[in-house]
């Protein structure tokens, strides 16, 4: 960044990105909160999965759940982000939506457990933060502007770095995705056919991901031509990632965290349909909002040295900082997962014959294609995919809950399964099988109709119903 200017930047000449921004921000709440609505009762009410009453008994955090913890109230909260979202859209009392939407989705980050611990989760709360005060004054602090390209400049940043720095060879000789299309969570049809490609193809692509993710991001930096460079190589590479995968809405809120970077200039097309208002605030206020954008600018600054040097000093700075969820480190598939495992929950009522539940999104049914479900985040689904990799599945706490719903019968938990095979009455076992998945080849796709193909490793131990 030319620091030289950064007292002259105008951020005026960014009045526009900054109303299209925020409004564009409330689009992906109202994906991200909707998401959770579907499945909030399920991971989270009184007989969820993960209940937020059990959780803040033995955690000593904030929340607003501190107040209330009902299955009513945690459902409605939830329910109150969409309007919430709908108004930010609208740019009708930005600030004060902006801040109750960053409110309610903080309040389930914290409660949230490993059900709200992705990266697009602690994102969103990050952008929030900084997109609040941004907010709060037009034109924006142009601290605070550069603390928005600062963050987009190290997610991306450290996306790349992670991957090198982290000793996993299939990333250093770029054979890394032969194995990503199918070993992803939860893929979509068109990361099948990406899989089918030769190995050549995966080592190109891998090499021009590492360019964008590498390089790329100190264009961000620079004056800007280079800014709109940076702009269409990262949403071009994000768009790339939404048709070949289901990471949430990860790659939406990356595109919108990219829109500051464009000037009123490029904007030109939306002059007609948005009125800037200047705000008339004092000159203490506005020093207040400098002051702000200094901190976060400040912080990001300490969160991409961090990746380098493992100072102490740095690291009890952040550490201090991280119950407020106000920052925290990036960095996707810094190891690649190499084999796909899915663990497929079966029910019986005679310990011998064995029918399986079918969840709605992840790799199950060897005959049911892969799905596009982004911006959508099917967090259950997700769960399962990690639980998975844990070689002692049996011990995840919120797993045994979801085994113990099943066998109970619990209508909140059945809602997000896809199949119920036990309809009238539940089962009085359950178990918990384990099989490697492949993706099926060409061929055997168009003879057989399969998209997968699998072989059992482990069967699992029958667990009966015990009541306490």
């Amino acid at each position: 960044m030319d620091w030289s200017n950064l007292f002259t930047l105008d951020s005026a000449a960014y009045n526009l990105a900054q109303n299209i921004f925020l409004r564009a921000l409330g689009i992906i709440y109202l994906v991200a909160i909707f998401s959770l609505l579907v499945e909030v009762t399920a991971l989270y009410g009184k007989n969820g999965v993960a209940p937020i009453e059990g959780f803040l008994k033995s955690r000593p955090v904030f929340s607003i759940f501190r107040v209330c913890s009902h299955d009513y109230f945690i459902w409605g909260l939830c329910f109150l982000g969409l309007p919430l979202s709908i108004l930010l859209i609208l740019g009708i009392y930005s600030s004060l939506c902006l801040f109750l939407l960053l409110l309610i989705y903080l309040s389930f980050v914290v409660v949230g457990q490993n059900f709200l611990a992705f990266q697009w989760d602690a994102l969103l709360v990050e952008v929030s933060f900084i997109a609040f005060f941004f907010s709060l004054s037009v034109p924006a602090s142009p601290f605070l502007l550069i603390a928005l390209w600062l963050l987009l400049f190290r997610f991306i940043f450290s996306s790349g770095i992670v991957k090198l720095i982290s000793g996993d060879i299939s990333w250093r000789n770029l054979t890394a995705l032969k194995y990503h299309y199918e070993t992803q969570p939860l893929p979509n049809r068109i990361a099948w056919y990406m899989h089918q490609l030769p190995p050549l193809f995966h080592q190109i692509t891998a090499g021009l991901m590492f360019g964008i993710e590498l390089i790329i991001p100190f264009l961000i930096l620079g004056p800007h031509d280079l800014k709109l460079v940076a702009f269409v190589a990262i949403v071009v590479f994000q768009v790339s990632l939404i048709f070949s995968g289901n990471f949430s809405f990860l790659n939406y809120l990356t595109i919108v965290l990219c829109l500051p970077l464009l000037s009123n200039a490029d904007y030109t097309c939306f002059n007609p349909y948005f009125i800037i208002i200047p705000s008339n605030h004092s000159l203490w206020m506005r020093y207040a909002l400098d002051g702000v954008g200094i901190f976060f600018i400040v912080i990001n600054i300490l969160q991409f040295l961090r990746l380098f040097q493992n100072s102490r000093l740095i690291g009890s700075f952040l550490h201090w900082l991280s119950p407020t969820h106000i920052t925290r480190p990036y960095g996707l598939f810094a190891v690649m997962t190499k084999k796909r495992v899915e663990l497929i929950i079966q029910g019986s009522n005679d310990g011998k014959n064995w029918l399986a539940y079918e969840f709605r999104f992840k790799a199950q049914n060897l005959y049911h294609p892969p799905s596009q479900i982004a911006p959508f985040h099917p967090r259950l689904d997700w769960q399962m995919w990690f639980a998975a990799l844990q070689a002692q599945y049996q011990v995840e706490p919120w797993l045994r809950r979801l085994l113990r719903a099943l066998l109970l019968g619990t209508k909140s938990v059945l809602r997000v399964i896809k199949k119920n095979p036990f309809i009238e009455n539940p089962p009085r076992y359950v178990r918990v099988d384990v099989y490697e998945y492949h993706f099926c080849d060409l061929k055997t796709h168009q003879q057989t109709g399969q998209w997968w193909e699998r072989k059992l490793i482990a069967i699992g131990e029958p667990l009966e119903l015990v009541v306490d």
